[in-house]
């Protein structure tokens, strides 16, 4: 397969639960991880397009975007010296 569509829940896009390239990951990090390998190794995709949300602060954001940086929200790793 060349390209793979990932998506956390069909409830975030139902029309695209037929398409033979989407395919539903379960909610959170752990899913999405095991999930994606496991589907690497079977399909082999050329691509991986991740379609979602991801709990944005800014609630005004429409349409597609281009994710430049990304924060782990769910650590506190303060006792290892690094900032929360």
């Amino acid at each position: 397969m060349k390209d793979l569509i990932l998506i956390a829940l069909e409830s975030e896009a139902p029309t695209m639960a037929k398409w033979d390239n989407v395919f539903f990951t379960g909610v959170g990090k752990i899913n999405a991880t095991y999930n994606t390998l496991q589907l690497i190794n079977i399909h082999k995709p050329k691509l991986i397009i991740n379609y979602g949300t991801a709990g944005a602060i800014n609630t005004k954001l429409k349409g597609i975007v281009e994710c430049t940086k990304f924060y782990q929200r769910d650590m506190d790793v303060r006792g290892l010296d690094f900032e929360l």
